[in-house]
Order: structure tokens, then sequence, then C-alpha cells
């Protein structure tokens, strides 16, 4: 038997990972990007029109129209209300079988769709996607052999909503994609797409409610509108209840956009195409007038042209224009500002040069103080932005700011707080928390934030240059010179160290101890002072550090027993309340604080970035956790691909393990798999160990591989004197031999034994689907009785099968010679063989299937499901907690390690080295003869 099971995210991510797989290399992301978005549009559109269209037959047939009227009704777009109609060609069945010419079929069928939907996709499909298009470096067509392999891909799913473990799955997957096309474009992702953790952090900023109207002047892929849904949806509000409006320059990027908006059931969501500084797409048809919003969110490209000559609505920037070339950020600005309603706000992203330039912006500036609409400005981390690494903040507006910020702005200098990253740095959860938190309170934080009277900004001339106000320039290193000449480690700087010492439970005696006699110094303790490497291992097995992470570990512990409460409630009351799973995140997040904040090691804002990872990591999970219960699929995670694609194909798009479930229920195998990766790693390093024995001379900066280290002895063979040479050489190409027969072996037998587990856990997450056969089975039973039948009616008009004869000696007898009935006997005697064949093939498969699934012990109970996914999620949250806690203890090291940097050898040490080098040099002078 198999589990019924609905579409994963993980699952979904792994299918689309794999359809971008067959175009990724022939071409760039930022090409490719709207081919996958289009299928996948096609394929969504196409099976809910599908389950739309048989839902109305069944509807009809019980209302007794006739089939041609039944037909007449199913095929009639009026009949489909918010559904989209899909017209034939454009249905996923005229697709899936197409081997030629399939580009042009994929062309022809958004054409179809944008037709028979003009009103809502009019100019949005065939004039932006073109599948037969040339592109790349080859600039190259799609061959049909990647088209068919993409189309097959997602001909594995059902792509509706009663499909998917959650409701929003389809654009929790959009979602995805988006992000991997813009990781793998890099610079080009810029057109249409904002990193997902400024969009959060802004849209937290404005707090959209509902019953809000949300508008973005410059949408790209819309994520500030979807960021905006989502937000007023985890605090327990109808998303509905939120109108989208937005406006995208390209084409392309607009219909990706409005495709954004229809996978996450957003139909409704109005997104123009065109130049918005040009021609605003948002006009109010009574007024004539720009149509206003309750919240503005954007991230205009920075440093555009425009021309003031061909802008429609000029009124809206009231006679304020920059300069046309490079300066046309400050224009939008003012746009989003005109498009506000009495009491909206507006959150852009702005380079800084808009804040401190003179000319119109500095008008602009004064405008924006006279009107007492400047609520904040933000200054965000280097780096976060794809395609730009100019400086960049937000600016936000507030035409009904707050009593306490009455001609007062709030400056946040936020830059040096961030992760860094490979290609990009990014917004930690504390970053963002510490954002938000000294935004919605107004706070005023030492070198962070400052509320700014506009008086002292006026003075300054507008200014808004941010570290005027907020400078977090870090103080100087200190250098005290008497340490570097004589020696010791300055006491204020020991004591710096000591507050962090401390909240870790860390004894800093241990590494360091003042001087008896001057008290304005330390020295390090005798092991370190004599080797330095000492500091790390000390610290590593400080008992009080040690003392402090378990009891920490105790108190994660202690909350988790109230978070795994609240998940059975989130399980079984959420769709009778809204509001629950909000309530939940409040409540969890609140204990955890109660639970670790007292111990002083962590400040609120690292607390609220170890509750932030922890909740991003399980908010899909409480997502299906709502809807579908404790779903086995959550206990599936992509392997590591450590950087290299995996191999896609149509049963394992991404490598993926379940090692709850390994470790839960399949020790034995788990022990078996971990010994003969250990005898691998072995064979591999005896292989290595043979490759250098050999000592081949290879060109300089060439790796002893095994290819070049073969071809090197082919070499050394061919060119051998005599057997003498030959010897060795030969000895060691025998070791290289078999040293690299047993890896294979070994590599070999890991490989079946991964496999052989990997089944083993699928079938006990979901079952073996038998389906297929059982139905195959009855169908041979029933032509094996049919046979049967017709053997015994014509062993009776023979007179053959009398009421005491046996079938089978009957049956035997009438294919003798000379039977009048032989010819025909032996015809229904060999049908019956074959059926008898066949279903005895069908049960022994099914057989061997249950077999199967009875060596992996049986399906996953529910609870069984339950317990573990508990556990994936205790785990999540204690590995964030101790990767924050670690992340303090490196610090404790790396400021124990400065002062050894600067101080651990004073001047008086080094003069003795060196008096001693000179000694040693006499000595070896002397025995020279040199002197």
């Amino acid at each position: 038997m198999r589990r019924h099971t609905k579409v994963s995210l993980d699952q979904l991510k792994r299918l689309l990972f794999s359809a971008a797989d067959e175009l990724r290399g022939s071409m760039d992301a930022a090409e490719f990007k709207d081919y996958i978005f289009g299928i996948l549009f096609l394929k969504r559109l196409s099976d809910q029109f599908d389950q739309k269209q048989a839902d109305l037959r069944r509807k009809y047939e019980q209302q007794d129209f006739t089939a041609d009227e039944v037909e007449e009704l199913v095929n009639s777009p009026t009949s489909y209300g918010e559904t989209f109609f899909v017209p034939v060609e454009a249905r996923w069945e005229s697709i899936r079988h197409k081997k030629v010419q399939v580009g042009t079929v994929l062309n022809q069928a958004i054409s179809q769709l944008e037709d028979q939907n003009a009103g809502q996709f009019e100019g949005m499909l065939k004039n932006n996607i073109n599948f037969n298009a040339s592109r790349g470096k080859a600039q190259a067509r799609v061959s049909d052999t990647n088209w068919v392999a993409i189309i097959e891909k997602f001909d594995k799913y059902r792509l509706t909503n009663d499909n998917f473990e959650f409701p929003d799955l389809l654009g929790a997957a959009y979602e995805y994609l988006i992000e991997q096309f813009a990781d793998d474009a890099g610079k080009k992702a810029g057109e249409f797409y904002t990193p997902a953790g400024v969009v959060n952090l802004m849209v937290r900023l404005l707090a959209p409610q509902p019953g809000m109207s949300v508008y973005d002047p410059t949408a790209g892929a819309g994520g500030m509108l979807i960021q905006s849904r989502q937000f007023v949806e985890e605090h327990g509000h109808d998303p509905r209840d939120l109108r989208l409006y937005g406006q995208e320059k390209s084409g392309t990027v607009w219909a990706i956009c409005r495709m954004n908006m229809i996978l996450h059931d957003v139909p409704d969501a109005l997104i123009e195409n065109g130049d918005t500084l040009l021609e605003p797409g948002h006009v109010d048809l009574a007024t004539g007038l720009l149509q206003q919003f309750d919240r503005i969110l954007a991230n205009p490209p920075f440093s555009q042209n425009y021309k003031k000559a061909d802008m429609k609505h000029q009124e809206r920037f009231d006679g304020l224009f920059t300069p046309e070339k490079n300066k046309a950020d400050l224009m939008f600005l003012l746009h989003m500002l005109e498009s506000l309603k009495s009491d909206g706000m507006a959150a852009t992203v702005m380079p800084h040069g808009v804040l401190f330039r003179g000319g119109a912006e500095q008008k602009i500036r004064q405008r924006l103080l006279a009107q007492d609409v400047l609520h904040a400005i933000i200054s965000l981390p280097p780096g976060l932005f794809y395609g730009t690494s100019i400086p960049a903040c937000i600016i936000v507006l507030n035409k009904k700011k707050p009593a306490k910020l009455a001609r007062k702005a709030l400056f946040i200098n936020a830059d040096a707080e961030y992760g860094p990253g490979k290609a990009m740095n990014f917004l930690r959860p504390e970053d963002a928390e510490k954002i938000v938190t000294v935004f919605h309170e107004a706070r005023t934080e030492t070198a962070y934030s400052r509320l700014v009277d506009f008086t002292e900004l006026e003075a300054d001339g507008a200014n808004f240059n941010i570290r005027r106000y907020v400078d977090n320039t870090p103080s100087p290193e200190p250098q005290d010179v008497r340490a570097h000449l004589l020696g010791g480690l300055p006491a204020p700087e020991v004591e710096a160290l000591r507050p962090r010492a401390a909240a870790l439970g860390v004894q800093l005696p241990t590494f360091v101890q003042p001087r008896p006699t001057e008290p304005a110094y330390f020295d390090f303790a005798p092991p370190i002072a004599a080797d330095r490497s000492q500091l790390r291992a000390l610290l590593e097995a400080d008992a009080g550090l040690h003392a402090t992470l378990h009891h920490q570990q105790i108190e994660i512990e202690q909350w988790w027993h109230e978070a795994r409460d609240s998940y059975a409630r989130l399980a079984h009351s959420y769709h009778s309340d809204r509001r629950l799973l909000a309530k939940s995140r409040t409540e969890l997040r609140h204990s955890l604080v109660q639970h670790l904040l007292p111990a002083g090691i962590l400040s609120e804002f690292q607390l609220a970035g170890v509750f932030a990872n922890w909740w991003r990591l399980v908010r899909d999970d409480l997502r299906t956790i709502t809807s579908v219960g404790w779903s086995p699929s959550l206990l599936v995670e992509d392997e590591p691909t450590r950087g290299k694609a995996p191999a896609a194909d149509d049963e394992k798009e991404r490598p993926w393990r379940a090692p709850l479930v390994e470790a839960r229920f399949f020790g034995p195998e788990l022990t078996e798999l971990a010994r003969t990766a250990d005898e691998l790693e072995a064979a591999e390093a005896t292989l290595d160990e043979c490759l250098a024995d050999v000592n081949a001379e290879l060109e300089d900066g060439q790796e002893p591989t095994l290819k070049l280290v073969r071809a090197w002895l082919t070499t050394e063979l061919f060119n051998a004197l005599d057997a003498v040479h030959q010897r060795p050489l030969n000895l060691h190409a025998q070791h290289l031999t078999d040293a690299e027969q047993e890896v294979k072996r070994l590599r070999k037998v890991y490989k079946t034994q991964r496999a052989r587990l990997n089944q083993f856990v699928e079938f006990k997450l979901y079952g073996i689907d038998d389906t297929d056969n059982r139905t195959a089975l009855t169908r041979a039973q029933q032509a094996l009785a049919t046979t049967e039948t017709e053997i015994q009616t014509l062993l009776a008009a023979s007179s053959l099968l009398a009421a005491t004869t046996p079938l089978e000696a009957a049956l035997t007898a009438a294919q003798r010679r000379g039977s009048p009935v032989a010819a025909a006997a032996k015809a229904l005697a060999k049908t019956r063989a074959t059926a008898q064949k066949a279903v005895a093939h069908i049960e022994q498969t099914i057989q061997a299937n249950e077999r199967r699934l009875a060596e992996a012990g049986g399906i996953i109970t529910e609870e069984e499901a339950r317990e573990l996914i508990l556990q994936k999620h205790h785990n999540l949250v204690s590995t964030a907690l101790t990767r924050y806690l670690l992340a303090e203890k490196r610090q404790l090291l790396a400021g124990l390690e400065n002062l050894a940097e600067k101080y651990i050898n004073s001047l008086g040490i080094l003069e003795e080295v060196e008096q001693q080098l000179r000694a040693d040099m006499s000595e070896v002078y002397s025995q020279l003869a040199y002197v």
C-alpha cells in the first residue's frame, strides 16, 4: 500500500531546480528564467482548468443534461467564473506528448491562452516569452530534447491547490525559483529582484494592515507586494483584504510579476506595464489625478536618466526637477510622495548621493522638511544588492507622523551590522530585528540611532548625510606604548573582555593574571606565555564555558516543552482560528527570550535572531502541519551538493536524505554504510599514498592525479632500458591498479548500500504504490476467468466435459489429434497459459513489494512522524542557539588573541631574541672560519 501524499514544497523545489538544470550552462539564468516561469504558468493554469472542467462535468451530468449539452457547457468560457479558461492548444494534454518543434507548440499555447483571456493577459505572454528565441553565447535555440525533458519533469505533479501540502505552496516555490535565478544571474538580477531580507525589513517598517492598498512603482518580480500580503497573513488576518498595485517598465519582468501574482492566487493585483516616471499607470479615472495608496514600497533603479519633456502628470513634481542625466532617484521619491494618501507611508531604497548633493536634490530635501513628511533615514550595509556596489539607504516618508516625531526624523546608521557572504552581504535576522525595533520605538542608541530635530537639519542646509548625525566609526585600536616596550597587558583592554567572559562563565584568571607590583598591567598565564596556541585549547576546555553552554541548552529544552504544546494546538485548531499562527509565533518568541535573556550572553536582538532563524526554517513546515497534519515529507531534506549541480533525471532531481528517519528506523543499515564509508576513506588514502610513492616528475603546479601519474608511468616504462629499470615501475603500476580497483569496488558497494537505504526510507515514508499492479492483476484475473469460461463452454458443447471429468483432463483430451475442437482447444489453452503467467507474475511483484515494505518496517505512523518532526524542529532551534553562543565564544577568543598579537612579544623580548640570533650567527661564522 502507499500513503496518500500531497506535493510538498521540497518536492516542488527539486522539480524546479531540475527543470532549470536542463538549461543552465547553455545560457544565463537572466535569459532562461522566463522559459521556466512560462512553462510553470502554463502547467498551473491547465491543471486548474482540468480540475474545474471535471467538477463542471460531474455537476451538469447530475442535472440530467444530455451528453451534447454537457460537452457544450464544459467547453464554454462563460462556465468557468474566476478560473482562467484554457483553450485546447494550451492544455497540458496537448503539450505533454510533443516531441518535435516543441518550442513552436509552447509559443502557440501561450498565444492561445493570452487571446482567450485577453482581459487579464493582454500583451503579457506572447510579447515577452518566446520559446524559440536564440539565446546564450552560441545564440542557439533550446533543443526539442531539452524541452521534452523539462515537460516530462513538470508532468510528474498535478499543480492544483488540493494536491499541495498547503494552499500557497506554489507561490512559495515560485519565490524560491526567483531567488535561485537571481543568484545565478548575478548583476543582471537587480532588474527584477530585491533580496528578500531587505524586502522583509521594509515591509516590517511600514506594517501594512488589512483593508489597505499597497503600491510598488518599480515592481520587478513583485516581491514587495507578495511579502506585504504575507505580513498581513502572518499577523492573523485575511491576506485577501490587502489590495496590491504596481508598475514595471520591462515587459519580460512585468510578465514575471503578473505570473507571480496569479501563482500566489492574487489575480486581481493591478500591475501595469510602463515607465512610471514617463507615464504613471495608476490614475484616478474620475479626477485624472494620480491614484493614492496607503503604503508604498519601492527599490527604483539607481542613477537612471529621464526626459522631462516626455513626462505626463508633471504636476506631481511641483516644479522640482533633478538633472535628467543619472539623477532620476528623487523623481521617483516625489512620485511616491504624491501617490500617498493623507495618512500614508512610503519606504524606498535610495543611493546615498541623494542625501547630500546640492541643486534640485537639495531643494527636494528642503521640501520634505517643510512638509514634515520625513520619518526616517536608514543607512544599509554595503553589498546587499545585485548589480551595484553603490552605498544605499532606506528613506521612510510619512504623511501622518506620530506626535513625538513632529519636526523630527529618526536617523539609523546600520551599515556596520550584517552578515558577510561570498558574492553578496546579507542582513542577519538580528540586524533586521534591531532596525525594526529601533524604528518603531524611535529609540536612541549610541553610535546607532538618533532623533534629529528639523532645526538642526535645516541649519545644515538639509544635508541628510547619516554620519553627520550618527557616527558609528569604530574607535581606534588602543595601543599601550609602555606595554609594547616593557611587556604586559593593559588593564583597560583586559577589563573590556571581562563582561563577555563573565556572561560565558569563563574565568579570566585562567588566561591572564595581574602583575603583583603593577596593578595597571596583566600577564598571560604561563602556559599561554610559553605557547600562544594554548589560548584556543584552554578556552575550548574551560569548565565554566561548558557549564554555561549546558545551562543554555537546558533552558532551550525547557522552552521546547512549551513549544511542543503550541505545535499541537496549531495542528488541531488552525483552520478554526486564522490568528492562531500569529498568536503562537508571538508567544513562542516571548517565552524564548524570557528563558534565555537573563543569562546576559545574547542581547534581545540576538535572541530575536535565534528565533527568526528558527522560524524561517520551520514556517513552511507549520503551514503544512496546519493544512494536512504531520506529513512525512517534512522529514526529507536536500543533501548538500557542495557547489556542484547534481545530476537531474526523472526520479532524482536533487539528492535527498531523511536523517532522522534513518537514525530512528535503520540503525543497522546506517552502521553498515558508515563502515563502508570508513573502508572507502582508507582505500582512497592508500591510493593517494601509492600516487605519492611513484614520485612522478610532473610539471610545476600539477597535482599527482591518477591520470597524470599513469601517463608518466607509461612514458617511463616505454623509455626504460631493461627489465631492471622496468621492475619498480611495474610494481608501482600494479599497486596503483590494485588500489584503484579497491576504491572502485568500495564506491560501488557504498552506492548500492546508499540506494538500498534510500529505498527503505522511501518505503517507510510513503509506502509502495501498487495501484497499477493491482489494477493489472484484476484485469489479468478477469481475462483468465473469461478464457476458462470459454474453455468450459467449448468442452461442454463437445461433450468432453462430464460432471466427473476434471477440467485439465478434458482440455488435454480436446487437444488430441482427431478431436473436432483440437485447434480451438489449443488456442484457448495457450491463451489460458499466458493469462496464468501474467497473474502469477503480477502476484509475485505485489508480494515482493509487500516483503520490501515489511523489511522497511511498514509505513511510518502519524504519531511517529509527529515525534520526528518535533525532534527536527527542536534540533533546528538548538542548532541556531548553539551557533550564536559559539559566535560569542569566538569573539572572546578573538579579543584574547588580539592582546597576544599586540603585546605578547615586547620590545625587550624582541631584543633578547635578536641578541640570541646574533650570538647563534657568530657561532656559525666561527665554525665556518669566516671570523
